[in-house]
């Protein structure tokens, strides 16, 4: 349901999703959606100046906006306008318990939801969008050679720049993901990466071709004890870290886990004979 939806607004190939979201549930949805169009991966974190300039580069008209950036969005100048502007909640597909817990009338809740999430005017809810009737099995998909994914550098070594990549690339990179990755359908994948970066793709690819449950981390938990904790009360199996993070967790995960893939850095001995 969640591909036509990106479809009702978005009718022809080559039209171009910018997506501006929290690591979230929601958004696995998102991007899973648009990704018949082409997904436009960007950081919600960037500065109003940042995005501005990468809207520039894509020229994109519809956007799947987390709530707290959508003012920014609508303060782009004219020639930038976005025309439809989706507002995503991310606290929406939260646990009932967690949603309950934003809800009580203390000083921390308050706090949390002022952290998640913005009242909005002017964007279409993507509840409201995921309503829509399909449309019809003949609607013509994208071709091989339509890009699939832009993915923006993280601009360490200057300006974020945009990566392409094109539909024929995502069966390559998930038939590596099938050769490498031991997964099954039992299978449960840590998704602790920022969905702006290549890893983070993969981690929401485990789930849809390898039918692996995607356990979306909290920035709470970025290492240590509170991501050891995390693995075990959601049974993590497979777990993609830098060797940084490797590093801070506890050897006795691995009694637990499957397969652990690190990567980003090179790794230390230390690690390496730890691990």
């Amino acid at each position: 349901m969640a591909y036509w939806a990106a479809l009702r607004l978005s009718t022809a190939a080559g039209v171009r999703w910018p997506v501006l979201s929290a690591t979230s549930v929601a958004l696995l949805l998102c991007v899973a959606a648009v990704w018949v169009v082409i997904a436009v991966e960007h950081n919600p974190l960037y500065t109003p100046r940042e995005l501005r300039k990468q809207f520039e580069d894509h020229g994109a008209k519809t956007a799947i906006v987390w709530s707290k950036v959508v003012a920014t969005v609508q303060e782009f100048p004219a020639d930038l306008a976005v025309t439809n502007l989706i507002t995503v909640d991310v606290t929406k597909a939260m646990p009932a318990t967690l949603r309950f817990a934003l809800r009580l009338p203390i000083a921390k809740a308050r706090a949390s939801r002022e952290a998640l999430t913005e009242r909005t005017r002017g964007a279409i809810a993507w509840e409201k969008l995921l309503q829509a009737p399909a449309l019809p099995t003949s609607f013509p998909g994208p071709a091989a050679d339509d890009v699939a994914i832009i993915q923006y550098t993280s601009g360490t070594t200057g300006t974020p720049k945009g990566v392409i990549m094109p539909h024929r690339g995502l069966p390559a990179l998930i038939a590596e993901i099938r050769q490498t990755y031991a997964l099954a359908p039992g299978s449960r994948i840590l998704h602790a990466s920022s969905p702006t970066f290549d890893t983070g793709i993969v981690e929401m690819l485990c789930g849809v071709v390898g039918g692996a449950t995607v356990v979306v981390a909290p920035r709470s938990a970025p290492g240590g004890d509170a991501l050891a904790h995390l693995i075990r009360r959601r049974r993590v199996s497979h777990l993609i870290v830098t060797p940084s993070v490797l590093d801070t967790l506890p050897l006795d995960l691995a009694d637990d886990l499957v397969q652990v893939i690190i990567g980003g850095e090179p790794p230390s001995p230390r690690v390496v004979d730890r691990w």
